[in-house]
C-alpha cells in the first residue's frame, strides 16, 4: 500500500471530516476566549477546505494558520492544543509551508503520546522521511505510528515500513527487532515477508540454526515462490550444520518445488553430489532421473560422469556405455570426452569389439600430439599394436609399438611388447629389423623362455 493511501485511510477513519462545525458544547453565552478563538480558526480551515476560488482558499488558509498559531501562543497547555499543532501543521501544507508543517506535526508527534493527532502527525512525517529516503527519520515516525494507532491494518504496515528503513540502512541490529515486531502480528498480510527476510538475515549473519527454523516454517507457504526459496534454503542451512541426512532430504524435496530449470540443473547436480561421496550409487541414478535441468556444459558433464560411474559401480554395462559415449559427444576435445573415450576404447578391448581398431586409431589421432605423455594414451597405443599384432597386420603393429613410451605403462608390458615386434620383423622377413629387435630382446631379458625361442628364430634367417 502506498504511504498516500495509507494516509487517506488515516484521515478517513480516524480525524473529524473536515467539513465538521466546532463543537458547540459549551453554552453559547459563556465566556471562553481559547475555545473561541479555536472554533474560528477551525471555522477559516473549513472555510478553505470547501472553497472553490484559488486565491481565497489560500487566503483562507493563511487565516486560519495565523489563528492557529495565535492560539497556541496564547493557550499553550490548552486540552486542544495538540489538534491547534495538527491544523496548524496542516494549514502551512496546504500552501505549501513544508517546513512550518514539519515542525508542527513535530510537536504534536513528539510532545504527547497518543491519540488520533499524534498518530497522524507522525505518519506526514514518515511519509516525508521515507520519499526524501531519509530512513533513519522515518524509521523513528513509523514506530510512533505504531505505537498510536487503532487501526490494525495502519499498524501492520507501520511496522512493516520501519523494516523497510532499517533495510535500507543495512542496520541489522535495527531490521532483527523491526521484524520480529512485524512477525509477532501472526494475522499481519507481511508476517510470511517478514519471516522471510528475517531468515534471510539470520543466514547472512551466519546464524544457522535460526535460518534454518524459519526456512522449515516457509517451506508449508501457500506461495510456490517462497515455498521453492525455503526448500532449497532449508537444505543448505542443514548442510552449513553439518546434517548430511537432513540436506538430502531438504534438497530432495526442493527438486520438488516450482523452480526455474536452472535452479533446478545446480539442485539435483548438489544433490547427486552428495550421494555420490557417500557412495550410494542407486540414489545417485535415483536423483538423476528426475529430470534433465539447464546446466552449464562442465556441470552438465559433471553430472553424466557421476551417473555413469555409479552405474559402473552397479554393473549396468549398457547405460555406462550410453552415458560415456553422450560425454564424449557433448564438448569433444575437452578432458572430459577424453576420459569418456577412452573408458569406451577400454570396454570395446575387453569385448573384443569389432570397431576398436578404428576407434582407437580416431583417438590417438585426436590425443595422441595433444598429451603426448599422458598414461591413458600410450595405454590405448599398447592395446591398439596388441590389436594389430592379433590381426597380424605387422606393420602396423611395429608402428605403433615404435611411438610407444613404456615407461608410461606398467613394465609388465615390456617384455610381451619387445617380443612382438621382434616376431613381427621376423613373420615381415625383415631381416635386419628382427636381428636388432632380437639383440633387444635378448639384452633385456636373457632369462626369458621366449629368448630360447628368438635364438633359434635367429639361427635360421
Amino acid at each position: 500500500m502506498k504511504i498516500r493511501a495509507l494516509l487517506a485511510i488515516l484521515i478517513g477513519l480516524s480525524l473529524p471530516s473536515l467539513g465538521q462545525a466546532p463543537d458547540q458544547k459549551e453554552d453559547a453565552l459563556s465566556v471562553n476566549p481559547a475555545r473561541d478563538l479555536f472554533d474560528l480558526a477551525t471555522l477559516n480551515y473549513n472555510d478553505a477546505k470547501k472553497g472553490k476560488d484559488p486565491q481565497k482558499v489560500e487566503r483562507d488558509y493563511r487565516i486560519a494558520a495565523k489563528k492557529f498559531d495565535q492560539f497556541l501562543r496564547t493557550f499553550p497547555r490548552d486540552k486542544k492544543a495538540i489538534e491547534a499543532w495538527y491544523f496548524l501543521g496542516m494549514s502551512y501544507r496546504e500552501i505549501g509551508e513544508q517546513k512550518a508543517s514539519r515542525a508542527c506535526f513535530q510537536s504534536a508527534a513528539t510532545n504527547w503520546k497518543e491519540g488520533k493527532f499524534v498518530e497522524a502527525s507522525a505518519l506526514f512525517l514518515a511519509s516525508d522521511d521515507y520519499k526524501a529516503e531519509k530512513w533513519g527519520d522515518a524509521a523513528k515516525w513509523f514506530q510512533i505510528v505504531s505505537d498510536t494507532t487503532e487501526n490494525k491494518e495502519i499498524k501492520q504496515q507501520s511496522l512493516y515500513r520501519r523494516f523497510l528503513c532499517f533495510y535500507k540502512l543495512e542496520d541489522k541490529a535495527g531490521m532483527l527487532l523491526s521484524l520480529k515486531a512485524v512477525i509477532a502480528d501472526e494475522n499481519s498480510p507481511y508476517s510470511e515477508t517478514a519471516r522471510l527476510a528475517l531468515a534471510r538475515l539470520y543466514r547472512d549473519s551466519q546464524s544457522a540454526k535460526q535460518a534454518h527454523e524459519l526456512f522449515v516454517i516457509l517451506s508449508k507457504s501457500k506461495d510456490p515462490q517462497i515455498r521453492a526459496e525455503a526448500s532449497f534454503q532449508a537444505a543448505l542451512t542443514a548442510q552449513t550444520l553439518g546434517d548430511k541426512k537432513l540436506t538430502k532430504i531438504w534438497f530432495r524435496n526442493s527438486l520438488s518445488e516450482e523452480q526455474s530449470k536452472g535452479v533446478k540443473g545446480k539442485t539435483q547436480l548438489v544433490l547427486m553430489s552428495l550421494h555420490y561421496k557417500d557412495r550410494q550409487w542407486q540414489d545417485v541414478i535415483d536423483v538423476f532421473r528426475i529430470g534433465n535441468f539447464e546446466l552449464e556444459k562442465q556441470s552438465e558433464l559433471q553430472r553424466l560422469i557421476m551417473v555413469a560411474k555409479s552405474y559402473d559401480a552397479l554393473g549396468k554395462e549398457e547405460e555406462v556405455r550410453k552415458l560415456y559415449e553422450q560425454i564424449a559427444t557433448l564438448s569433444p576435445g575437452s578432458t572430459s570426452s577424453f576420459e569418456a573415450t577412452y573408458h569406451l576404447l577400454i570396454r570395446d578391448h575387453k569385448k573384443s569389439a569389432n570397431n576398436f581398431l578404428k576407434n582407437a586409431e580416431s583417438f590417438l589421432r585426436d590425443y595422441a600430439t595433444k598429451r603426448a605423455k599422458d598414461p591413458k594414451v600410450h595405454s590405448i597405443r599398447l592395446l591398439l599394436g596388441e590389436g594389430y599384432y592379433a590381426a597380424k597386420d605387422y606393420e602396423k603393429a611395429i608402428s605403433q609399438y615404435r611411438l610407444l613410451d613404456l615407461s608410461l605403462v606398467d613394465d609388465s608390458n615390456a617384455l610381451g611388447v619387445r617380443y612382438h615386434v621382434a616376431k613381427s620383423q621376423l613373420f615381415l622377413k625383415n631381416e635386419k629389423g628382427a636381428l636388432a629387435a632380437i639383440a633387444a630382446f635378448i639384452a633385456e631379458f636373457p632369462k626369458a623362455k621366449q629368448s630360447t625361442q628368438l635364438r633359434l628364430d635367429r639361427a635360421e634367417l
